[in-house]
């Protein structure tokens, strides 16, 4: 269901109410559902950024990894050909 057929479905629930009461209470539940999807946007672009910043820093922390290994082994082979001479 989404907003307006809720709206709807409000409206049809309250028809036994006046109809000032009615707008009165469709406005205030609209209002509602509305800061409550701001809210929901707001999580969903707060969370793609925070997801975003983990990925970079997993391939920065990888790329890192990758290039002490790429290192350790370089310096293992320099210590290997000095303990041959």
């Amino acid at each position: 269901m989404n907003r307006q057929e809720y709206l709807g479905k409000l409206r049809e629930a309250l028809a036994c109410l006046p109809d000032g009461e009615i707008d009165e209470s469709v406005a205030f539940y609209a209002e509602m559902i509305d800061d409550r999807m701001a809210a929901s946007k707001a999580l969903v672009e707060v969370s793609r950024q925070w997801v975003g910043r983990a990925r970079a820093l997993f391939v920065k922390r990888k790329t890192e990894m990758e290039n002490d290994a790429a290192g350790a082994g370089a310096a293992s082979l320099a210590k290997e050909a000095v303990h041959e001479f």
